[in-house]
C-alpha cells in the first residue's frame, strides 16, 4: 500500500470533475473541480443497515 503524505495530498490537482483517492480503510480524499480537498469517510449504519453513508471529516488546507 502506497504511504500517503500530505506533500502528496498537496500534489493532487484537479481535473475538471471531482474525484477520490482512496487512502485505505474506507478514508478517502476527495478532491473538488475547483481543487478543494477534503477527507470523506465511508460506513455502513449496522442499526438500520442503510446504504452507505459518507461523512466528510475535514477540509485540508
Amino acid at each position: 500500500m502506497h504511504k500517503f503524505t500530505q506533500s502528496y495530498i498537496d500534489k493532487l490537482k484537479p481535473t475538471g470533475e471531482q474525484y477520490e483517492i482512496s487512502l485505505g480503510f474506507r478514508l478517502f480524499v476527495v478532491v473538488s473541480a475547483k481543487g478543494v480537498k477534503s477527507y470523506r469517510y465511508k460506513y455502513t449504519d449496522l442499526t438500520t443497515k442503510a446504504r452507505k453513508k459518507k461523512i466528510s471529516l475535514a477540509r485540508t488546507l
